[in-house]
């Protein structure tokens, strides 16, 4: 499932990066699903549960619903160049601190630390 991402200092939903210095070649790729009115509400209850991405999540639409085999990716180095989505929002956890802390846990746990 495709969250959000910035691009150009814009919030860009439902459609996943076309590359990441996080893999190796092209990760757009996926399917492109056709929801019914019941999955779509389903989709909208779920997404409910995340109250404290409340803000965030309401500038997302519904559709379109895009999947795909997560790559392999290396979070201890940036997903794409320039400002993060959340970085452009002014939150005080920056894409460094995130990946510090995520460098932190691959260290701890291994590949436990991404299951």
């Amino acid at each position: 499932m495709t969250s959000y991402h910035a691009l150009r200092g814009k919030l860009v939903t439902g459609e996943f990066l076309a590359t990441s210095p996080l893999t190796s070649g092209n990760i757009r790729g996926g399917v492109l699903l056709n929801m019914s009115a019941a999955e779509r509400m389903r989709k909208a209850r779920m997404l409910a549960c995340y109250v404290s991405q409340s803000h965030v999540l309401s500038a997302i639409p519904l559709e379109p619903e895009r999947l795909r085999r997560a790559p392999v990716y290396d979070f201890t180095q940036p997903c794409h160049p320039g400002a993060l989505w959340y970085e452009v929002l002014g939150w005080p956890l920056t894409g460094w601190r995130w990946r510090q802390l995520a460098g932190q846990a691959l260290a701890q746990y291994g590949e436990l630390a991404c299951r």
